[in-house]
């Protein structure tokens, strides 16, 4: 019995090993593609993708704040997102302080769920096609800050279905 406690206690290290690993490999590549792309929306676009792998999450986007600070704009969706969903995400707008990305935006503060369509923290408008079309179980978004400490945008990760959110995701996701 202790021995079977053991190899499971091994085997859960060797996961939370291989995971660290693969964390700062992918944050090693994105500081490297920092400083040697010109291309900031490529980087932008590797910060997205890796967010949504190494968390292992269905779908992940980032926002950028409106020039009048009220709306987070999509800018960047997860690479393997179908086109017609990329398209009609990217003419959406989320209002600062509603909304799962604008809550994250007006406290600074990550924000998530772990029931999407359950938290009575977000609006439920029934003509909103979001859930359905993003497929939002659950989700988390951290804020993303400018150099004066500013919120300027919102990096978001989504699950298809319910689910808890590990808090050392979020954490993850804030970096």
């Amino acid at each position: 019995r202790e021995r079977v406690a053991l190899e499971e206690g091994l085997r859960r290290q060797t996961v939370e090993l291989t995971r660290a690993v693969e964390v700062q490999r992918t944050l090693g590549e994105i500081a490297r593609g920092i400083v040697e792309v010109d291309d900031a929306g490529e980087t932008l676009q590797q910060v997205v993708d890796a967010s949504k792998r190494l968390l292992g999450s269905d779908g992940a986007h980032l926002t950028l704040m409106s020039d009048d600070g009220t709306d987070l704009i999509p800018m960047v969706i997860a690479g393997d997102t179908d086109p017609e969903t990329r398209s009609w995400l990217r003419g959406l707008r989320f209002p600062v302080g509603g909304g799962i990305n604008g809550l994250a935006a007006a406290s600074g503060r990550a924000a998530w769920t772990d029931d999407y369509l359950a938290d009575p923290r977000l609006p439920h408008d029934p003509d909103d096609e979001s859930p359905a079309r993003l497929r939002l179980g659950a989700a988390a978004v951290a804020p993303l800050f400018g150099i004066g400490g500013d919120v300027i945008g919102t990096l978001a990760i989504t699950y298809a279905q319910p689910r808890p959110v590990d808090p050392r995701d979020v954490a993850l996701l804030e970096e």
